[in-house]
């Protein structure tokens, strides 16, 4: 919000804009000034969607924000300077109306708008570019970039400095490197054979196929 420098008091823009507006009326190729505005929240709303509007102003005294708050977006897609003032419906309206704009009934705006056939005066132009050059910046945080939409850096190409980046392994080669080698030991079952009996007893062989002695029970058996 662009403050005057005193309370009560109508900020620097508006009296520049005043001043424009009197010298625009003693143009002789100026048949109506308020020709070259559109007053009222509804019109300048229409004038931003017909991209007729170069410049817009909104006031703050006696407002409800919920009012103009479309205006900044509305005037950021479309590169048109905006700026809200802090002064009142009256004040912001008569700056740009005569008493004849008065008489209509228009006594008051929130926002006004300065249209592209104002080029056609200098002094309305001027003020246009000066307002351009010194209305702060709209910063709508939803919006896109001109840029498009910012790409984040793929996490594979960032190296740090003095570290040495391991070359990317495969599923198969990961599985390879994670799993520490397995040893299967094969280990022969020993077989029990019976064969034949001495002195009435049953004789047990047991044997293996590593090439070991064959144990007999009771008695040591030479294979």
């Amino acid at each position: 919000v662009l403050k005057g420098p005193a309370p009560n008091k109508d900020p620097a823009i508006l009296g520049e804009l005043r001043h424009a507006v009197r010298k625009c009326r003693d143009a002789p190729d100026v048949s109506s000034v308020e020709s070259l505005f559109a007053v009222g929240l509804r019109r300048v709303v229409q004038s931003i969607e017909r991209d007729e509007a170069v410049a817009v102003l909104a006031c703050s005294d006696s407002v409800d924000s919920a009012l103009i708050q479309h205006l900044p977006v509305m005037c950021s897609l479309r590169s048109v300077p905006f700026a809200v003032l802090a002064t009142t419906p009256r004040s912001l309206a008569g700056s740009v109306l005569s008493g004849s704009g008065a008489r209509r009934g228009r006594r008051a705006a929130v926002a006004i708008a300065l249209l592209r056939s104002a080029a056609k005066c200098p002094s309305l132009d001027h003020f246009r570019r000066r307002f351009a050059a010194t209305a702060p910046q709209i910063n709508v945080p939803f919006l896109l970039p001109d840029d498009g939409v910012p790409q984040r850096p793929r996490q594979s190409h960032i190296v740090t400095p003095g570290r040495h980046r391991e070359p990317r392994l495969e599923k198969s080669e990961k599985d390879m490197v994670s799993k520490p080698e397995e040893t299967v030991e094969c280990q022969a079952e020993p077989s029990r054979v019976e064969t034949g009996t001495r002195s009435g007893d049953p004789v047990e062989v047991t044997s293996t196929n590593q090439g070991e002695a064959s144990h007999v029970k009771g008695e040591e058996v030479t294979p």
